[in-house]
C-alpha cells in the first residue's frame, strides 16, 4: 500500500488529491478483481498504478487542466535527495528503452504519454486509427520488454 501511495502523491505532488485518486484507484479496482487473471502482488501493484494513471489522464481531458500529472521530481521529492537520484536515473533509462523504439512507434508513444486520445494520435500522425492503435499497441509492449 506504500508504493502505491508515493506514486499517486507522485503523479498529483497533492497529498489531498493523491489520496482521492488512491482512493479511486482501489474502488475501481475491487469492482475489476476478477478481470486481473494473474494473483501476484507485484501484477496487482502495476495494475493499480495503471488504473491511477487512466483515472488522472482521464480527469485531465475531462477538466481541460484542473488534474494534471505533474512530473517535476526535484519539486515534489526535494526533501530526499536520494529519490530524486533514483527517480532521474529510472527516468534516463525509460529515455534509453524509448530511443531504441523506431521512429513510428516512438511518436505514439510519446503522444501517448501526453494524454493523447487515439483518435487525436492518429490525426497528429496522419494515419488511420487502426494504424496508429497498432503502433501504440507495439510501443508499449517493446517498453515493457525493454524496462523489465
Amino acid at each position: 500500500m506504500d508504493t502505491l501511495w508515493k506514486f499517486s502523491l507522485y503523479i498529483t505532488c497533492n497529498e489531498d488529491l493523491a489520496e482521492d485518486v488512491l482512493q479511486e484507484a482501489l474502488l475501481r479496482a475491487y469492482i475489476k478483481r476478477n478481470e486481473l487473471r494473474v494473483k501476484s502482488p507485484k501484477i496487482f501493484t502495476a495494475w493499480v498504478k495503471m488504473i491511477m494513471r487512466h483515472f488522472i489522464i482521464d480527469g485531465k481531458r475531462k477538466t481541460k487542466d484542473q488534474i494534471q500529472p505533474q512530473f517535476d521530481f526535484e519539486k515534489c521529492l526535494a526533501f530526499d535527495p536520494l529519490k530524486i537520484a533514483e527517480r532521474k536515473e529510472i527516468v534516463k533509462e525509460v529515455k534509453k528503452a524509448m530511443d531504441r523504439l523506431s521512429d513510428y512507434h516512438k511518436e505514439a508513444f510519446v503522444l501517448y504519454l501526453k494524454g493523447k486520445t487515439k483518435e487525436e494520435m492518429a490525426k497528429q500522425i496522419g494515419v488511420p486509427l487502426g494504424t496508429a492503435m497498432s503502433r501504440l499497441y507495439y510501443a508499449r509492449k517493446r517498453m515493457q520488454e525493454l524496462c523489465a
